[in-house]
């Protein structure tokens, strides 16, 4: 019979666990234990088919037996004959093509890897055979331990570096013998290099340890580190670290690597971590493990995890030794779950009631506040949704939350607004909370920490805050903190974009970056030049200036800026149909024309009515991914460049400074996308604001040649881009805005922005693809550095209680743990324990 204490004392409330992130697990058309089916007798039987163009993103090594697809990684066994291991090849020596194998697609054929569409080559050839071992899998989950800085998993199979003589066949298996291996950590993440030599080789019998290689093939490796350590740099990436004093391990140390590397492949087929020996003693470990382990009903402190329905056989026992998970958690507040974290916050153990009322909001002596007497209404219903069926007739413990604001000055927030507050929160009868703020959008901040301090008590009937006193002082780290939304690829209605606005709010964003036309369509209204918007959808699907700055104003009572984009001179297509003479000719339509002085007429029009209906201060010209063929093949384009003296290239520096002219004549300092700087470097105007999209931009210089800079990298593993449907919150919370950047530069990073291109997204699903990733963005841009490394423990438990909290505010929040980002639940349950699917 199982046993346990008081249950109300020791059950898990699955919306307070505090994990180390929820298991990151490839995509895969099917998680079966193929490892348990045995071995191949021969190898020989494993053909290979070949489709698309050798090193192009096309390519694709597909693996058969039999008539069938089969996966290298699944249906290959790891060990063979005589004690050696099975490696697949995925790079041959000396070739420069970067192929490995896909994980998240069926088959797991190997493939071409790529970064936004294009092929990835080694800057120079690697000098080794490298590729896998099957059957192994990095656990992203499992912290390693000092010696690798406690790095976690790379989510990978194991890699290899075979030293051999011979070149080994891409897609090949071959025997080999494993010697050593080096811990390498790659950003954060243990990668390890285990180093074995083809059972063939003329040496393989004599080298049997890592120090047997030196005799055969000195400076070996000490070469494999160096090459690790620095074929990233030529990107702009920092140069890789190695655990273990940079040691490698001997022979039998890395066949442990690898059989614990089996084993955490095994529970990944399995559906479930192999964490519950791991966490033995550990209860914060195995709340984790339990929830990430599918049907579990519990554990006990010995590391066993159990399968059953523990509520069952609940018993009042003197001594504790289980630990029940209860399928309907009583959610509480606890001042780790606002979201963003504070800067500082003190707190007690008292709680204390609040009682609503029509003048619960207030201004310190008696001020008046247009802007705060509006937020106090939305607060009010924000923060007490609930009707209680018997009110107290006598106002009891907190009556009231009194703000004292320095500057009541309502003009629109700029970059430079001051959003500091503290808060109060006594204990008592008829009490009064206190807020302080330097500016009414200061004072906003602090009524969203409030509001989500207060909850509703269903069994007293009544508002709560728990943890009282409280005692909090907050500021932003980063001022300008966004979402960019794309009404180009699809048309966003305007009650999509104030429910979007809305929804920043919640997490103390205060930037819609409006992307407002691109190749696809052109939906604003330009006075000057009324048929610019008959490229937009539909005659119903445009913004007319009267509805530019109704958002505006919208987002200006909620102290949220809009920073408009017209990205130019590529992604301008939209453009041609209403003024064809912008374009190079009818066949070929982008970039704009650079040779034409009314190119530049239209673009000064647009830009003085777009700076009379955005006040913001920066304006967002784009700039980036700009094809100059157009200009090479229009003769008389390509005759113009010829008597400028310009290349193409001139061309496009010509056209990008020339239009970041005409926004500064405008009052606006301009925004512009990588590429530019990346093209042109430090013969940028000064006041540019470069927005960092590319991994291989180098920040640093960017800074130390005296840009302010925006950052969201996309397309990688920790993207910031939301419609990078397979990156998880989790990855996306482990990208740090000042990462490789000196301490001393980091000040003129900006910030940042969640970026929701609009190719898959219009009003249907455009809240469910920015939420719940847009508040780790929200997070790491808002809290302290120190509070956001990694993923701390409470962060996801913190996250899950803040979706509800979204939920229940109406907006569409998707599950937290989906493995694909905005897909709808697996099944029924609370918001508070949906699992990954």
């Amino acid at each position: 019979m199982l046993r346990v204490s008081l249950v109300a004392a020791l059950s898990i409330s699955t919306h307070a666990l505090q994990l180390h992130g929820a298991p990151r697990v490839p995509t895969m058309r099917a998680l079966r234990a193929l490892s348990t089916r045995g071995g191949f007798t021969s190898m020989a039987a494993v053909e290979r088919s070949e489709s698309g163009e050798f090193g192009t993103t096309d390519y694709k090594m597909t693996f058969m037996m039999g008539g069938k697809v089969v996966s290298p990684w699944h249906d290959m066994p790891l060990m063979l004959e005589g004690g050696m291991y099975n490696m697949l090849t995925e790079i041959p020596k000396m070739t420069l093509k970067k192929m490995e194998v896909d994980t998240k697609s069926p088959g797991n054929p190997i493939k071409q890897d790529e970064k936004k569409g294009k092929a990835r080559l080694y800057h120079g050839p690697i000098f080794w055979n490298y590729g896998c071992l099957p059957q192994t899998w990095e656990d992203p989950n499992h912290k390693g331990d000092a010696d690798v800085n406690g790095a976690f998993g790379d989510n990978d199979p194991v890699d290899v570096v075979e030293i051999g003589k011979a070149s080994l066949d891409m897609g090949s298996f071959t025997p080999v013998k494993v010697l050593g291996c080096l811990s390498m950590i790659d950003d954060g993440e243990l990668d390890w290099k285990v180093i074995a030599i083809n059972a063939a080789d003329e040496h393989a019998a004599a080298i049997n340890d890592v120090d047997d290689i030196e005799k055969f093939y000195p400076g070996t490796v000490s070469g494999i580190r160096e090459w690790f350590r620095w074929y990233k740099t030529p990107d702009g990436k920092p140069i890789n670290g190695f655990g273990h004093g940079e040691k490698a391990l001997n022979a039998a140390k890395t066949k442990a690597v690898i059989a614990e590397t089996h084993g955490f492949y095994k529970a990944l087929l399995e559906g479930k971590p192999a964490c519950g020996k791991e966490h033995k003693g550990d209860v914060a470990g195995l709340e984790a493990c339990c929830l990430a382990t599918s049907g579990c009903g519990g554990f006990n402190t010995n590391g066993i995890i159990k399968k059953t329905d523990c509520i069952q056989n609940i018993k009042s026992e003197p001594a504790c030794d289980l630990y029940v998970k209860q399928d309907h958690p009583k959610p509480t507040v606890n001042p780790l779950y606002l979201w963003p974290r504070p800067a500082s916050v003190t707190s007690g153990k008292s709680l204390v009631k609040v009682t609503p009322s029509s003048s619960f909001f207030s201004l310190a002596g008696g001020l008046q506040s247009p802007l705060l007497t509006y937020n106090f209404e939305r607060y009010k219903s924000i923060t007490f949704p609930h009707t209680s069926n018997s009110m107290a007739s006598t106002p009891s413990g907190i009556t009231g939350l009194m703000l004292t604001v320095d500057s009541l000055n309502e003009a629109p927030p700029t970059i430079g607004t001051d959003e500091s507050y503290t808060l109060d929160i006594p204990i008592g009868d008829g009490v009064t909370a206190n807020a302080t703020a330097k500016t009414v959008f200061g004072a906003l901040r602090a009524l969203e920490t409030f509001s989500q301090l207060v909850r509703f008590d269903f069994e007293t009937d009544g508002y709560v805050v728990d943890g009282a006193p409280y005692h909090i002082m907050d500021a932003p780290r980063f001022a300008h903190r966004g979402l960019m939304v794309d009404t180009a690829r699809h048309y966003q209605p305007l009650a999509s974009l104030r429910a979007i606005i809305d929804s920043l709010t919640n997490a103390k964003l205060n930037v819609l970056h409006w992307h407002m036309v691109d190749d696809q369509s052109f939906p604003f209204q330009v006075l000057s030049h009324p048929k610019l918007w008959s490229a937009a959808y539909a005659t119903s699907q445009r913004y007319t200036q009267s509805d530019v700055r109704s958002i505006v104003e919208y987002a200006r009572l909620r102290g949220v800026r809009v920073m408009v984009e017209f990205d130019m001179p590529g992604h301008g297509t939209s453009w041609c149909k209403g003024e064809p003479s912008m374009c190079p000719s009818a066949t070929c339509q982008t970039p704009l024309n650079v040779a034409s002085n009314y190119t530049f007429q239209v673009i000064d029009d647009l830009l003085t009515e777009a700076a009379a209906l955005f006040p913001d201060d920066f304006m967002h010209l784009g700039g980036d991914e700009v094809n100059t063929q157009c200009w090479d093949r229009t003769p008389s384009i390509a005759q113009w460049m010829r008597e400028q003296s310009l290349t193409a290239d001139g061309a496009y520096a010509y056209f990008v400074k020339k239009a970041a002219a005409i926004a500064t004549s405008k009052g606006k300092r301009p925004v512009q996308w990588s590429e530019v700087f990346d093209h042109f470097k430090a013969t940028l105007p000064k006041n540019t604001v470069v927005h960092v999209w590319k991994d291989d931009t180098n920040v640093t210089e960017v800074l130390a040649d005296g840009y302010d800079v925006l950052r969201n990298v996309g397309y990688d593993a920790t993207s910031w881009y939301l419609d990078n449907l397979d990156v998880t919150w989790d990855a996306v919370y482990r990208n740090e805005p000042c990462h490789d950047v000196p301490d001393a530069l980091c000040h003129k990073i900006l910030g940042g922005h969640g970026e929701m291109w609009g190719e898959t997204v219009d009003g249907s699903d455009l809240q469910q693809t920015v939420w719940p990733k847009q508040a780790a963005i929200a997070e790491k841009l808002w809290s302290a550095r120190a509070d956001t490394i990694g993923v701390p423990d409470d962060t996801e438990a913190r996250l899950l209680d803040f979706r509800c909290r979204l939920l229940e505010r109406g907006v569409a929040a998707a599950p937290v743990k989906n493995a694909k980002a905005r897909s709808a639940p697996p099944g029924p349950g609370s918001c508070y324990a949906q699992r990954r699917r």
